[in-house]
């Protein structure tokens, strides 16, 4: 009796220690050795591509990343969000959420966004988060468990909103530094600080079955089924968008949505007079 009664006393300390030493040592268990994200949570529609070095290493027979809850991924991995759809992702040095319409990779010092709004937590112990565009500019997030949020349009435009910590919006022509309750505003080549909108002006018009929304620059626009971002001129604070819909369509409910999860809301009639 007594031998199991230690042969079960070293069992348990060495399934408790095993774990713990190797945490010290290597991190998390369920972390990053191997693997730069995982994916925590999926809702909707969530589409992925593999790198070309990845699957050249794990010999794959094409390129497809089936993202769900535990999918492990890659420096230079391609995840893409349908509308009404989002993904949480957990990195070494932040949280990310990506939202509608997010179209973004892995790099190295975190991800590079090509359109989508993005949400990023610094996890405990993380200084830095970089958020790269396809533009060439960048957005550095700093500060003990800071958050931010980032809305890129697609078109060389982008903009960012810190709650906690700073942001550092990188260009070829500098840097401007983004502190909590101003906007940092990226276009081309160009970036600088701005107050925060009181509300979103919208308008819509059909024609043809063609349907022309005019909203702000950096906003996101649902209507006629689509998620698309204005056309918007240097320079200019608002811009358009212009969409197919179906024939026979009385009225098109139109939404615009910014950074903040504000919301500007009209229709258009679409009926031939």
């Amino acid at each position: 009796m007594k031998l199991r009664v230690v042969v079960g006393i070293l069992l348990l300390l060495v399934g408790v220690g095993l774990p713990i030493a190797a945490t010290s040592t290597n991190g998390p268990p369920w972390g990053f050795r191997g693997h730069r994200a995982v994916v925590v949570e999926v809702t909707g529609t969530v589409e992925g591509t593999i790198s070309e070095a990845r699957r050249a290493r794990e010999q794959a027979i094409d390129d497809k990343l089936t993202v769900v809850p535990n999918a492990r991924l890659d420096v230079g991995d391609e995840v893409r969000v349908a509308r009404l759809s989002q993904a949480r992702l957990r990195l070494e040095a932040a949280d990310v959420v990506v939202g509608d319409g997010v179209r973004m990779s892995l790099v190295p010092a975190g991800i590079r966004l090509t359109r989508g709004l993005v949400e990023v937590a610094l996890r405990e112990g993380a200084r830095a988060f970089t958020v790269e565009l396809e533009t060439g500019g960048s957005i550095v997030l700093r500060g003990v468990g800071a958050s931010a949020r980032v809305l890129a349009d697609g078109k060389g435009g982008a903009v960012a909103w810190v709650t906690d910590g700073s942001l550092e919006g990188r260009t070829a022509h500098g840097e401007v530094l983004g502190e909590p309750g101003r906007e940092l505003i990226i276009r081309g080549d160009e970036a600088r600080v701005g107050d925060r909108r009181s509300a979103l002006t919208v308008t819509a018009t059909c024609a043809s079955q063609k349907l022309n929304v005019v909203a702000p620059a950096l906003t996101q626009v649902f209507a006629a089924g689509a998620l698309a971002y204005p056309d918007v001129a240097a320079g200019a604070d608002t811009g358009s968008v212009l969409l197919d819909i179906d024939a026979g369509t009385a009225v098109v409910p139109v939404l615009v949505r910014d950074i903040h999860g504000q919301l500007g809301k009209t229709s258009a009639s679409c009926l031939r007079k």
